[in-house]
């Protein structure tokens, strides 16, 4: 069995109760147990969609249950439908009440396409069947990738256990254009391609940015930042990004980077910043006695009928070496 690439899962595991909309979830007094959707996605990138159960508050259960037979279909804007069936061999592994339990995926060998419209619909047996929609964006115009020389670093991850070093840091300078569509968000990823292949152990290259556009993401494995359009939206917009390696520069040298720049649409942002305020906040709350008084996180659902996320990314990947 092959585990599914962590850049692909980071965030589907993250979105079980993550949405769109604006719309404030009610508290769920039901007794009946509902469908909860993990479906983020990537722009030529198969079909990953994760389908389990949402337990009531009365349930004793220390599992997150995972649905094995549910019908998982989604439609294109051509009226194309796609099957998705569920694959043992893709899986990830979600914690519920500090339990670990295995989740596997239903897939499908088509992939989404950047600028496509889909529609998902999730039937199962003793639930009520679920649907949602979602828009790729379009792949930004305009845009231009430079890595810049390295230089020393003598900072320490004081957050990683136990701390590590990243002696090494290169610059990386990303141009595009935004299309004028209020509420898109940008997120870079890099990794590194040795012999054909992505690096498990390095495959989290992580960045600093001191972009007022951007916000920071904790806890993923796969984000460090998204940047807003809120401040650029529809104008031509340069990211500066940090990077920062364990490696040192004589190992780092020849080596080559795959870069994924995503284009998010507003769903997928708003999940991500949901997913984000939620962590703040769990994260103040054993810190401070008084964060236990504040207001709870709103959470965001786009799923109609049940829970969870659909929506999409498009990406774009370049090639590029270390000199």
């Amino acid at each position: 069995m092959k585990r599914i690439a962590i850049w692909r899962i980071g965030l589907l595991g993250l979105v079980a109760l993550l949405a769109q909309c604006r719309k404030q979830l009610p508290f769920p007094t039901s007794e009946a147990p509902q469908l909860v959707i993990g479906g983020l996605f990537w722009s030529d990138t198969t079909w990953s969609i994760s389908v389990i159960q949402h337990e009531p508050l009365s349930s004793s259960s220390d599992l997150v249950r995972e649905v094995e037979d549910a019908s998982v279909v989604i439609e294109d804007g051509d009226g194309n439908q796609f099957a998705l069936t569920r694959d043992s061999s893709v899986w990830s592994v979600s914690y519920h009440r500090g339990k670990p339990d295995t989740i596997y995926y239903y897939t499908s060998s088509e992939q989404p396409q950047a600028g496509g419209e889909y529609q998902l619909a999730v039937h199962a047996n003793g639930f009520q069947s679920v649907t949602s929609e979602a828009t790729v964006p379009l792949i930004p115009e305009g845009q231009i990738i430079e890595l810049g020389s390295m230089r020393s670093n003598t900072a320490t991850a004081e957050s990683a256990y136990p701390p590590r070093n990243f002696p090494v840091e290169l610059s990386l300078n990303i141009a595009f254009d935004d299309p004028p569509t209020l509420g898109e968000g940008y997120a870079v990823v890099v990794e590194e391609y040795w012999e054909g292949q992505s690096s498990s152990e390095w495959l989290r290259m992580p960045y600093s940015t001191n972009d007022l556009s951007a916000f920071p993401v904790y806890g993923t494995p796969l984000l460090s930042h998204i940047f807003l359009d809120e401040s650029f939206n529809g104008q031509s917009k340069r990211l500066s990004l940090s990077l920062k390696s364990q490696r040192t520069a004589d190992n780092l040298r020849g080596i080559q980077l795959r870069i994924h720049l995503l284009a998010l649409n507003p769903a997928y942002a708003e999940a991500i910043q949901a997913y984000q305020a939620e962590q703040d906040g769990e994260g103040q709350a054993l810190e401070d006695i008084t964060a236990f008084f504040q207001e709870p996180t709103i959470t965001f659902s786009n799923i109609d009928g049940g829970y969870g996320i659909f929506a999409g990314a498009a990406k774009s990947t370049y090639l590029v070496t270390v000199e």
